[in-house]
């Protein structure tokens, strides 16, 4: 067992999104500002409330900053202001100060107290007189989009600066004259800058996911950028000593980087469940991390527990995002493809890494594809090319095939293993002869737009693409023709392209958050779409059966729907804290489906996705059982007229043996009641037989394991919460984070403690 990642010290709740915050020099306070235009001083030790909220602001609060010299801190709101306060008496000082044309994104003090920077959404710099509230000569402007962040160099002489035009600047303080020229290399916003504390580096944060450190007298960047988040990165800050970089995302998680070697040294997940993470603070001495979250609440950790004593497990796995996975044949091993340009495997039963990392790629890995036999593996990248790999030596098999133009988006090969496809944002179909790696033919798409999805046939007779342009197409493979005219879906994107086990049906996922079953022979839509996402659908997959359709999307969840019925099963699947990027049966069974996204690789249990399903009784009520299959929500007007309609459903029986009861409220008390009180039963857990006597447990969101929704099984600290596996996530394979997995397999709740009673040893961290 690892040693687990720490928990917040305190945990604060403000009722409204969190936007930014502030460590007062001595750390004795923090400061809060949100989205009801308020701001809150906290008391660090206590995590109470110092005062009532200060109020002043008409908008959002974007940006709080502690004086270094004084009890006085200033903010910067949506409203177009900044505002002076007292720590020590919680009034506003002074007027508020006026120029900015829109929001003011961020602030800082220079070293002396003296002056404050301000960055606009107007694109402007501006500097301001902190005892007259004057601004000092004119606008500093440059940027071409908004400004995100403003830092002061130690000296006090420059400015930097942060913004949309993803470039970083840096002013004279005193001139407000831009010096040298402008820092390109980010290929997102640049939310954040911080200088080191010897004023020889800026290191900047960015919404393209990482960050980069510049040379302040080279004005150029200094070595590669530092890779490691899942999301956009807004914060970085440096520890007093200049030795630590501490960054977040908003996914929330923190990363502490070592400056000497430039990787991460530690990582904390910051337990914002479902939540993005809007703002961070460290203090000045490293001690405290804060972080503030859309959901209202700001949780403050031992900075030196996060930063100093994390889990330092040796990297195994991806070390960026994993865009890409495929079942084996055999259904024995996962592949996985990532931005870190290499592809992976693994045991599929056990989650553990099983050879060595290909390499070969020099971008990301987006689409891979098993040989039928699973001895070989082809990826495609970004870097133009397809590369096949040999799985019993983990050794790239002849030379890159080059045949796009662009990025390689999808790969499939053929039922037979003779053919491989391709599809780039070229626009080109590519067949190659998957043995000696020659391109057969190469296809441009009536459609003119890049091809984002690939699928054979199971006769391998025929293959769909998809492209950008609302449209499918169906082709024959001998003659590269296609066999019906291309099916238009309207004012949507296609994303993903599978056909059914039996080559009747092809399924799509859609950038309108819908999935689309359309005839294989004739190319037309067979039915209106299927609606349970909220954002777009990256990929589908029929299970081998043909009875279920999976669907991934960029909501971060999964979707299992009845393909008979076209009804989704249970509720959206929650785990992964990035859009999911793919999802796949095993050829062998329906035992699992598994899913990628962020850095994991997770893999869920059909058969608890079934119980999870919806339940309909003989009169039409429909009962739904919720995510973590505790609860059943009756949704029939039946239900509102009469004690004696209610219906009761066991969770403890299998799917197929389901029958609706009828009770009176108050029998169905008392039958709880009674069975709760005398009849001892079993915890379950994957694979267990749901009879009457085991039941499963469920998480609830103030964090306890329960049973019944009443009965107390542990606690679960906010940073785990992620990384627990939930039912029906039975397995996760990742190196980012690891997982926590309770093992109630078997073990038992009754009256007799003495007869059930055993230390609580299951929790497994891997």
């Amino acid at each position: 067992m690892k040693v687990r990642r720490p928990t917040p010290s305190t945990t604060l709740s403000c009722g409204s999104a969190v936007y930014a915050l502030a460590f007062s020099p001595d750390r004795l306070q923090l400061a809060s500002g949100s989205d009801d235009y308020m701001i809150r001083i906290w008391d660090v030790r206590t995590g109470l409330l110092i005062e009532d909220p200060l109020e002043g602001h008409s908008d959002n609060i974007w940006s709080i900053t502690y004086s270094p010299i004084d009890d006085s801190l200033v903010s910067g709101s949506e409203d177009g202001t900044l505002r002076f306060w007292s720590s020590r008496t919680y009034q506003t000082i002074g007027q508020p100060l006026t120029g900015h044309t829109d929001a003011v994104y961020s602030t800082a003090y220079s070293p002396d107290g003296a002056r404050v920077a301000s960055g606009s959404e107007d694109r402007t710099i501006r500097i301001w007189d902190v005892q007259s509230g004057h601004m000092i000569g004119e606008p500093l402007r440059g940027h071409s989009d908004s400004v995100w962040s403003v830092s002061y160099s130690p000296d006090g002489a420059f400015i930097a600066s942060g913004s949309g035009d993803y470039t970083v600047r840096i002013w004279d303080a005193h001139t407000g004259q831009l010096i040298g020229h402008p820092l390109h290399g980010h290929t997102g916003s640049v939310k954040s800058v911080s200088f080191s504390p010897d004023g020889a580096h800026i290191m900047s944060a960015s919404d393209d996911t990482t960050l980069r450190m510049w040379d302040t007298q080279a004005l150029q960047m200094i070595g590669q950028p530092l890779r490691g988040h899942d999301s956009d990165v807004f914060f970085a800050s440096y520890s007093k000593d200049g030795n630590f970089v501490a960054s977040g995302s908003s996914y929330g998680n923190l990363c502490v980087w070592d400056m000497h070697t430039n990787e991460v040294s530690g990582q904390l997940f910051l337990g914002h469940i479902n939540h993005s993470v809007l703002s961070m603070a460290y203090s000045l001495d490293g001690a405290y991390i804060a972080s503030g979250s859309s959901d209202g609440t700001i949780y403050i950790w031992d900075g030196h527990t996060s930063a100093r004593h994390q889990m330092k497990r040796q990297i195994k796995s991806h070390t960026a995002h994993i865009h890409s996975m495929a079942y084996s044949p055999d259904c024995r091993t996962i592949a996985s493809g990532s931005e870190d340009t290499t592809v992976r495997i693994w045991n599929a039963k056990t989650g553990s890494a099983v050879g060595k990392p290909m390499r070969g790629h020099t971008k990301d890995v987006w689409t891979l594809a098993y040989s039928p036999d699973a001895t070989h593996l082809v990826s495609g990248s970004y870097d133009k090319s397809l590369r096949i790999w040999d799985l019993h030596t983990f050794e790239q098999v002849g030379e890159p095939l080059r045949g796009h133009k662009s990025y390689v988006l999808c790969v499939a090969y053929s039922p037979d293993g003779a053919h491989i496809i391709s599809g780039s944002y070229d626009k080109t179909i590519c067949i190659w002869n998957a043995h000696n790696g020659q391109i057969i033919d190469k296809i441009r798409s009536n459609q003119q737009e890049p091809i984002r999805s690939l699928a054979f046939s199971p006769d391998g007779t025929r293959f769909a693409s998809n492209s950008s342009n609302e449209s499918i197409s169906i082709w024959d493979l001998s003659t590269r023709k296609l066999v019906c005219p291309p099916s238009r879906l309207g004012e949507t994107i296609i994303n993903a392209v599978t056909y059914s086990p039996d080559g009747t049906l092809i399924a799509s996922g859609c950038k309108n958050a819908t999935i689309n079953i359309f005839s294989a022979q004739t190319g037309q839509r067979l039915r209106e779409p299927l609606r349970g996402h909220s954002l777009s659908v990256f990929s589908v997959a029929f299970s081998p059966d043909g009875l279920y359709l999976a669907s991934a999307s960029q909501d971060r969840t999964l979707c299992v729907w009845d393909a008979q019925t076209y009804q989704m099963i249970g509720r959206p699947l929650e785990g992964h804290n990035a859009p999911v990027r793919s999802v796949v049966f095993p050829s062998d069974s329906t035992s699992t489906i598994c899913s990628t996204g962020d850095h994991t690789i997770r893999v869920w249990d059909m058969a608890m996705i079934r119980i999870m399903g919806e339940l309909v009784d003989k009169q039409g009520a429909t009962a739904s059982v919720d995510g973590d299959h505790s609860e059943i929500t009756m949704d029939s007007e039946t239900t509102q007229k009469s004690d004696e309609q209610l219906v009761e459903t066991s969770l403890a029986t299998d799917i197929n043996q389901l029958q609706p009861r009828h009770r009176g409220r108050k029998a169905l008390a008392n039958e709880r009641s009674s069975k709760s009180d005398s009849e001892p039963y079993h915890i379950c857990g994957p694979g267990c037989q749901r009879d009457s006597g085991h039941k499963l447990w469920r998480l609830r969101d103030d964090r306890w394991v329960v049973i019944d929704d009443n009965k107390l099984l542990v606690w679960v600290p906010p940073d785990l919460r992620q990384v627990l596996l939930r039912p029906p996530n039975i397995l996760m394979m990742s190196s980012k984070r690891g997982f926590l997995q309770l093992e109630f397999h078997h073990d038992k709740i009754g009256d007799s403690w003495a007869e059930h009673f055993q230390p609580f040893k299951h929790a497994v961290f891997s």
